[in-house]
Formats: C-alpha cells, sequence, structure tokens
C-alpha cells in the first residue's frame, strides 16, 4: 500500500461528524485498496456519516449504504440519493437559521445544565435544535430532502458540541467552540 494518512490525491471531499470510530484518516487506505479489485458495485456495510460510501460514490461506484443507526440512514440519503440542487433547498435553510430558539426536548435533556449531567451543548444551542427541528417536521418534504436538513442541522452541531468525538465523552468545562452559535448551510449537492 502506498497511499499515506496525510495523502489525500485522488480522495474525494467528504463531510460527517467528527467521533471516534470515523474512516475519514483511512479512506486513502480504502479507496487504494477497492481500486485494485474488478468491481464496480460497493456495500459499505458499516457506513457511519456515510464517508467511505461517499467518496466511493464520488469514484462512479454504485454504493449501497447500510448501518443500525437511524442518523445513518439519514446521512445516506443525503449523501448518496439528493439530487436537488442548492438552490432548492436555501430557503429552507433561510428560515430554519433565522428561527428563535425555545426549550424543548433537546434542550430539557441535552442542554447546559441538565438535570442528567449531560453537557453536550450550551442552551443556546439545543433551544435553537428545537427550533429547527421542530420546523423541519412540520415541512411538507419526502425522506430525502428532510434529510439533507436534519444532515445540515446534525454537521452544524457537531461545530458547536462539547464532547471529545463521542457523545458520552463530555468535557467537565465549556470548549471555546460550544460558545458559538449554530447555524446550517448547504450542503448534498
Amino acid at each position: 500500500m502506498t497511499a499515506g494518512l496525510s495523502d489525500t490525491a485522488g480522495i474525494p471531499h467528504t463531510e460527517g461528524i467528527n467521533y471516534t470510530g470515523s474512516k475519514l484518516r483511512l479512506l486513502p487506505y480504502i479507496i487504494e485498496e477497492i481500486r485494485n479489485l474488478d468491481v464496480k458495485d460497493i456495500l459499505d456495510g458499516f457506513s457511519g456519516t456515510t464517508r467511505v460510501s461517499q467518496a466511493l460514490s464520488q469514484l462512479g461506484y454504485d454504493v449501497t449504504a447500510n448501518d443500525i443507526s437511524e442518523w445513518s440512514e439519514v446521512f445516506g440519503h443525503c449523501y448518496l440519493l439528493s439530487a436537488k440542487p442548492d438552490s432548492f433547498y436555501r430557503p429552507f435553510i433561510e428560515e430554519l437559521n433565522s428561527l428563535e430558539g425555545y426549550d424543548g426536548w433537546f434542550t430539557g435533556h441535552y442542554g447546559g445544565d441538565s438535570p442528567l449531567g449531560k453537557r453536550p451543548f450550551q442552551i443556546h444551542n439545543t433551544r435553537k435544535l428545537d427550533a429547527i427541528r421542530d420546523r423541519i417536521d412540520e415541512y411538507d418534504l419526502d425522506f430525502t430532502d428532510r434529510s439533507v436538513l436534519l444532515t445540515s442541522l446534525i454537521l452544524s452541531l457537531d461545530s458547536v458540541d462539547n464532547t471529545l468525538g463521542h457523545f458520552a465523552s463530555y468535557l467537565a468545562g465549556w470548549s471555546a467552540r460550544s460558545y458559538n452559535t449554530t447555524a446550517i448551510k448547504s450542503i448534498c449537492s
């Protein structure tokens, strides 16, 4: 194997959350091994955030992504099945980012000084999350379009969390990035 962990030549851009188990750093190795095979159909059996599926799909392989996690199905629909242009999602994204936050389920369970002791997000971000998540459910969208918006939301939260790359590993004090305000952006197009 000639690809090194820092060798990104020929590796397509992928998106995903930072977590223990991400295959981002393994992509050069995985792609090099698959390129040596005479295959066109790929099953990514433990797809997680679909980084491997995304890269292989961009390289022209027919990819089937599978994972037990529901959010993985959302990522798969977003990155592998979404075909609408960015302009379709932009009005939704603008409205979602303009929403005022409020105390809802996520704030009660994951925000700030939760009675459960979990602190993955500051309350201003869980309030925004509650408002955005509820509004996404109100839109009359098919599963793939909902998945694009949900994936955008998940990625935005990954940039303001207070964890060590796994939501069971909370930092005792607030990380600098947790003070930022979550804002979703267009992706998957």
